[in-house]
Parts: structure tokens; C-alpha cells; sequence
């Protein structure tokens, strides 16, 4: 157990249990204002957690009540207990079924994916509150459902092959893997800059994110105009094909604004870590499989965005909303 650091404006307490097989079971924070925390101690009341689910499900809390009620410092400031007492959360179902079940299942699952990678733990002796959301609430999270979705493609590469249809689809399940695949490979490799406090690798996954999410939203757009200016486009779509394409362009956004948001987060680790004086060609084999895994991402994208005037445009965006 580390003791807190009396003394020092950054309070930070770790408390590290390990089973046989030197799995984290129990971590507490305590990060006070000066860090941009809100006060929560993720295992603070109730007792600390004793398995991971306990610990998902207790993040999983945190991390809702931190995003969706940014301005309520009071509320963020009392214990988890307290928190799931009150009416707002409680009486609420659209926060269970809508907000905590997924998310506690991607993270769960992104936890569970990260600790074979020896991920499981905090990046460093004492984790900052930035650190620790980009960490457990962007990349467990987009981890976890990426696996999820590669889980579904196996699953149809199953049933068409059964069926004997497997190279009638089987190009939107292979894209389909190559972007998950790479994506988590992406996040196990922002996660291992982080731990050697990289300045040069972190900075490059955060641009390859910043890539990404610039090149969905441009399709985006591109897909907005079109429909805008093929007045063949519109007149086609009406009454409930109408209210199908406009579902289809928030369901979109809402996916393309997700990506910003957690590029905005990740760039606040930019000036975080200090350049460490090592050789330039050390730091390129340091950096070169994120930028690896960011090519084939972004190459993949451009493939289905542009080949063939954007047939396969729809084969990108399926893998995100699943549809």
C-alpha cells in the first residue's frame, strides 16, 4: 500500500490487492481540485471493491455522474452511496438501461481485454485525474465495445459460412474486423506510452485520433451535402424513408461527435509528459506500431469513404452503429 503524500498538492492513494495470478482487485484514488477531480472517490463509500465487476460497477458510476452532471460539484462531491440513493438516480430508468448497462458492460469487457495486455492498473506510481479518465473512461470503454463488435462479426462470419453466403459478406466483416482489431491495438499502444511517459508516443496517437475523428466527420459532411444537393436524393426520400435517413444522420453524428469529445480529452496528456533526451531512432521504434495501427485505421476509412464513388461508405459506419 502507498501511503498518501503529505505535503504535495496531488493527494493519491492506491491500494493493490493481487490475487495468484497478480490480477489488480482493489484500487482507490483520491486526486484532489487542483487536478480537475470533482471530489469522488471511486471506492469510497461503499467499501472498496473486491472484484473487478465491483470495480467496473463502481467506475461505472463515476464516470456517468462526471460527464452527465459536469455542473453539479455538490452532487459529484458526495459519496457513491449518497449518489445512488437520490432520487435522480435511483427513480431513474433511462440512467440504467440507456446510460450505466452499456457502459458498465464496455468497460467491463475493455478491463477484462487490458488486463491481458498487463493493463489493468494505473499508468504510473501516482496516476493523475487526466490520466486516469483517458485511461478507464475512453479506452477500457472503446475497447470494450470494439470487442464486442469483433464477438458480433465472428459470430455472422459463423452464420453466413453455416449458410454457405460467407463471400456474399464477407468483405463488410472483414473491414469490419481490421478497423476493431486495429483500433484496440491502437489503444493498448496509447496505454503503453502513457506508462513510459512518452512525449513523443503519446503525441502521436493523439494525432492518429485526431485523424480519425477528422475523417468520419468530413464524411459526415460530405454525406450531408449530398443529400442536400441531389435534389433526386431528396425527392426520394419521404414520409417514413424521410424520418429513416434523418435517424441515420444523428445516429452518425452522435458517433462522430463521441470521437471528437475523446480527442479533445486525449489532447490534455499533450504537454503532460516530458521529452526524455532518448535518440531519435529509438523514439521511431518506439512510436511505429501506433502509427502502424493508425494507417491501417485511417486507410480502411478511405477505402470505403472513397472507392468506387463511396459504395462502401456504408461499410465504415456499420461498424460503428451496428446496423
Amino acid at each position: 500500500m502507498a501511503e498518501p503524500k503529505m505535503g504535495s498538492q496531488t493527494e493519491y492513494t492506491l491500494m493493490e490487492n493481487n490475487d495468484d495470478d497478480g490480477s489488480v482487485l482493489a484500487a482507490e484514488f483520491k486526486i484532489n481540485s487542483d487536478l480537475g477531480d470533482l471530489g469522488v472517490q471511486l471506492s469510497g463509500s461503499p467499501p472498496a471493491p473486491t472484484s473487478h465487476w465491483a470495480w467496473a460497477s463502481d467506475a461505472t458510476h463515476e464516470m456517468l455522474i462526471h460527464w452527465l452532471c459536469p455542473f453539479c460539484s455538490s452532487f459529484n462531491k458526495l459519496p457513491r452511496e449518497q449518489q445512488l440513493r437520490s432520487r435522480r438516480i435511483r427513480c431513474n430508468p433511462l440512467y440504467y438501461v440507456c446510460a450505466y448497462l452499456p457502459t458498465v458492460l464496455s468497460l467491463y469487457t475493455g478491463l477484462k481485454v487490458h488486463m491481458l495486455m498487463g493493463q489493468s492498473g494505473p499508468v504510473g506510481a501516482e496516476e493523475t485525474r487526466v490520466e486516469y479518465e483517458a485511461r478507464v473512461h475512453w479506452i477500457y470503454c472503446t475497447s470494450g465495445a470494439m470487442v464486442a463488435v469483433i464477438a458480433t462479426d465472428l459470430l455472422e462470419a459463423i452464420y453466413y459460412t453455416v449458410k454457405q453466403e460467407f463471400f456474399e459478406y464477407y468483405l463488410g466483416i472483414v473491414v469490419s474486423l481490421a478497423i476493431c482489431i486495429s483500433f484496440v491495438g491502437g489503444n493498448h499502444m496509447f496505454l503503453w506510452m502513457m506508462v513510459r511517459r512518452s512525449l513523443v508516443g503519446v503525441r502521436a496517437i493523439i494525432m492518429c485520433n485526431l485523424m480519425f475523428s477528422v475523417s468520419m466527420l468530413a464524411d459526415l459532411i460530405l454525406l450531408v451535402c449530398e443529400y442536400t444537393w441531389s435534389e433526386e436524393s431528396v425527392e426520394k426520400e419521404s414520409g417514413f424513408n424521410l424520418i429513416v435517413l434523418i435517424f441515420k444522420l444523428l445516429e452518425r453524428l452522435a458517433c462522430v461527435a463521441f470521437f471528437v469529445v475523446a480527442t479533445f480529452i486525449y489532447a490534455r496528456l499533450w504537454s503532460l509528459y516530458r521529452y526524455d533526451g532518448r535518440s531519435l531512432g529509438r523514439r521511431l521504434c518506439q512510436i511505429l506500431p501506433a502509427l502502424l495501427a493508425a494507417a491501417a485505421i485511417c486507410g480502411l476509412m478511405l477505402f470505403g469513404f472513397l472507392y468506387n464513388d463511396g459504395d462502401y461508405s456504408s461499410l465504415i459506419w456499420d461498424n460503428f452503429t451496428r446496423r
